[in-house]
């Protein structure tokens, strides 16, 4: 990143503060450019918004995601990891207000199932779910729009969704790999664990790192569904 590449992304980090900014390095023609970008996240994480991206794959070759880590050092998060594997290009962060900078590339590296942080959207239940079928089953699951909220919206997501995941409701003892739909706050389900066998399932709530828990309990008696995959009947 040339130096004027990277004055434009700390002016953009200092701009957003104390939000995250994002944004690309585009290569236009033999030149590389900062490309701000709209951030529609909340919180301490960004989603780019994909209009920009378009935008930016117009006017060039994009080269490096960029985003900003605000009061804190770049050091690349797990969230950060992953969303770099996912996107197949380098990323670039920026440190505010220090304008300390990280480098990450993409290298194969896939988030340990167990003792991940929780981030709505990237790092939660769902997505515990879909790494599990690809890294035990290599059964690739297709994702779901969730905004902060949802459960309180009553927006049922998981119930509306479960059959184009390919999952079905079983009535009989539950095997392993098949999925709890849970309730524990709310009147429907809004939690969903993997069942592991030997009475434990694999699950991430959102104010605990992601953890094996015995289905016993307030989580055995909060399930409402048990799904089986179609590969897997």
């Amino acid at each position: 990143m040339d130096s004027q590449v990277y004055q434009a992304a700390v002016s953009h980090a200092s701009e957003c503060a104390p939000r995250e900014s994002c944004g690309l390095v585009v290569a236009v023609g033999k030149k590389e450019r900062y490309w701000p970008c709209n951030n529609l996240a909340n919180g301490n994480s960004f989603s780019l918004d994909p209009y920009d991206y378009a935008q930016a794959s117009d006017a060039g070759e994009i080269v490096a995601v960029v985003h900003s880590h605000v009061n804190a050092a770049p050091t690349p998060s797990d969230a950060d990891r992953r969303g770099c594997e996912e996107s197949g290009l380098p990323w670039v962060i920026v440190g505010h207000p220090t304008g300390a900078v990280a480098h990450l590339a993409p290298s194969g590296w896939k988030m340990p199932l167990e003792g991940r942080r929780y981030l709505l959207g990237m790092v939660d239940c769902l997505t515990l779910v879909q790494d599990y079928f690809l890294e035990t089953h290599n059964i690739v699951l297709p994702d779901m729009t969730r905004h902060a909220g949802w459960e309180a919206r009553k927006e049922d997501l998981f119930r509306k969704n479960f059959a184009n995941f390919g999952f079905s409701v079983v009535e009989d003892a539950p095997r392993k790999s098949d999925l709890f739909l849970m309730q524990t706050r709310y009147p429907f389900p809004h939690h969903v664990g993997i069942f592991l066998g030997d009475g434990f399932f694999l699950h991430h709530c959102s104010d605990r790192l992601s953890c094996k828990d015995r289905w016993a309990g307030v989580w055995k008696q909060g399930t409402t569904h048990i799904l089986r995959h179609k590969e897997l009947v």
